[in-house]
This record gives structure tokens, sequence and C-alpha cells, in this order.
């Protein structure tokens, strides 16, 4: 008789657990439904991207041929001034080779330190 108390009341916890399971499940959808009306989802047309890729592209080329005109400016007229320098006096000239010979090295020994630092950082963190 115990025994069918006890199976009644388990069957009554779960049909009460079922019921709430499908007025949780109804509360869910009722919130998703507002959700999905509320969000406005707009998936722009293949054109757009096409022509985002293509300004991206631009951009670029553009940003290509300035640094481009601007390394060649400065490279003409480091040469006119050496140039300038060799013809006047051989001394001044070894002289300035030697003090970027000097500066180049250290200039590319400290970035060389640093960024090994930076590298193992990186690649830990």
């Amino acid at each position: 008789m115990k025994r069918n108390k006890d199976s009644e009341r388990a069957g009554q916890a779960d049909a009460a657990e079922q019921e709430d399971l499908k007025l949780v499940e109804a509360w869910l959808q009722e919130g998703l439904a507002d959700f999905d009306g509320q969000t406005d989802i707009n998936v722009p047309s293949s054109a757009w991207f096409e022509e985002l890729a293509l300004e991206g592209r631009r951009s670029a080329r553009r940003k290509l041929q300035r640094d481009l005109a601007i390394f060649w400016l400065t490279g003409g007229i480091i040469l006119s001034v050496l140039m300038l320098v060799l013809s006047s006096n051989v001394i001044w000239f070894i002289a300035l080779q030697g003090l970027a010979l000097i500066g180049g090295t250290g200039f590319a020994a400290v970035h060389w330190l640093r960024g090994t630092g930076r590298e193992v950082e990186s690649r830990n963190g």
C-alpha cells in the first residue's frame, strides 16, 4: 500500500514537472518571438562587399604610391648630399659614412634586442 502511495506521488510530481517544463518552454518561445520581432537583420548585398574590397585596394594603392614617392625623394636627397660632400671633401665623406655605419648598426642592434623580447611576450601571452 505504501508503494502505491509512493508511485502515485511520483506520478503527480512527474506530471507537475512536465507542466512546469511546458510553461517554461512557452515563456521562452514567447520571449524569443518578441526578440526576433525587435531585431532587424540587415544583410548587405554582395555588391556592397565588392565595393568595400575595391575601396580598400584603392586606398592601399594610394598609400603605396605616397610611400614610394617619399622613399625616392628621400633617397635622392641623401644621394645628392653624399655626392656634394664627396666632391668637396673626401675626409668629411669618410667621416659621414663611418657615422652612418655606426648609427645604423646601433639602431639595428637596439631594434633587434627589443623585437626579440616582444616576440617572446607575444608568443606567451
